[in-house]
């Protein structure tokens, strides 16, 4: 019809984009932030432009983006922190995840959650034949199911005066009201793209309409109980509304003092589990926000309101530390053309060649093993 549409999946509730033309929209050629240049690449003059407009990131789980001007001071401190919390409550994704799973539980002919545990059972990514039939079989056993419930589900406005309202829910099983799971999707896409725009706007509010962005190139695989780290992404969302992008490589920036420069950084407190089911196996958890500096010429004076209290070792927020260090890594580019010798990676030395030779033979072994397990599979399931 001309006008820009999104398509959801009949099955799962999975949906695609689409423009004015039909065509799929998603990252257009630099999508996955690979052509973002590392800041010690530049040349020197592009590098000395930069001069007093850098902000220096740092991203993380908790704090997403903790962010700090080159030229913020203790006394008059230029800093943002875009937190894991401010973006769920912009996204709305907890809201979301818990209507989810209101629907799932008030699903009055279906167990919906049982047949999403059975079918996770077996693997969809293997490679054996028949591994991959018992996936097969078992999807076909509840697909019925799954694609009655996340395709013919609706939602029904509470003010449109239907008889479905006396219910307890307003959540059936019929024509009419709109599919609630593509409702769903497209209320999180949105609410996404506003986040982004408010999270860009904020920060050219903060740092200026020509901020230079200098990113640390942390990142982490998926992990249990966490969601996964935006880092391509989120540096592609940023150039995308305007902002230019660096990297800076974050080797041993957690790990040396910013104050005393000599002195290594190392976590030193325990806190009671964040996680109230496991406090029963491990009561207590080492606070990896928290560092201290092990220098013991390292000290800081502590002020108890009115009172001083003697001096005592110093100590950083990892964030705050990864980021001071970065400015010392951008004044050691501006003023050298290197970074400084504290943050530089040592390559091994000549006559050390275990650790290559370790790598070499666990990819040749890996090869092999993948060789010998497809040329297994081919005979056994073809000939």
């Amino acid at each position: 019809d001309g006008e820009g549409r999104v398509r959801g999946d009949q099955g799962n509730g999975d949906g695609e984009v689409k423009d004015g033309e039909g065509r799929v929209r998603g990252d257009q050629g630099n999508g996955d932030g690979g052509d973002v240049q590392y800041i010690h690449n530049i040349p020197p003059h592009e590098l000395a432009r930069t001069a007093g407009r850098c902000v220096l990131v740092d991203p993380g789980r908790r704090d997403l983006l903790f962010c700090m001007k080159e030229t913020s001071t203790p006394a008059k401190p230029e800093v943002y922190r875009y937190t894991a919390n401010q973006k769920a409550r912009e996204t709305r994704s907890r809201r979301y995840r818990k209507i989810r799973d209101k629907i799932k539980r008030k699903c009055p002919d279906c167990d919906v959650q049982a047949a999403e545990n059975s079918l996770a059972e077996v693997s969809h990514k293997t490679l054996n034949p028949h591994m991959y039939q018992r996936y097969i079989a078992a999807r076909s056993v509840v697909w019925p199911l799954l694609s009655g419930f996340y395709a013919k589900t609706k939602t029904i406005h509470p003010r449109s005066g239907h008889p479905m309202h006396d219910q307890t829910h307003h959540v059936v099983r019929e024509p009419e009201g709109h599919p609630v799971h593509r409702k769903l999707r497209l209320s999180a896409y949105v609410n996404q793209k506003q986040a982004d725009a408010r999270l860009a706007r904020n920060l050219r509010k903060k740092f200026g309409k020509d901020a230079v962005l200098v990113m640390g190139n942390w990142g982490a695989p998926h992990a249990k109980f966490q969601e996964p780290i935006r880092g391509k992404g989120m540096r592609h969302m940023l150039r995308q509304h305007g902002f230019e992008v660096y990297l800076i490589d974050e080797y041993r920036t957690s790990k040396n003092c910013p104050a005393c420069i000599i002195g290594t950084l190392s976590t030193f407190k325990q806190v009671k589990n964040p996680r109230p089911y496991r406090r029963r196996s491990t009561p207590k958890v080492v606070c990896h926000g928290l560092l201290s500096c092990k220098n013991e010429n390292c000290l800081e004076s502590a002020t108890n309101g009115s009172l001083v209290t003697p001096p005592r070792m110093r100590m950083w927020n990892r964030d705050l530390a990864a980021v001071l260090n970065f400015r010392h890594i951008l004044n050691g580019l501006r003023e050298a053309g290197v970074r400084p010798a504290r943050f530089v990676r040592q390559p091994p030395k000549d006559n050390d060649k275990r650790p290559l030779l370790k790598r070499k033979l666990m990819a040749t072994n890996t090869e092999q093993v993948k060789r010998q397990r497809n040329d297994h599979i081919y005979h056994e399931f073809y000939l």
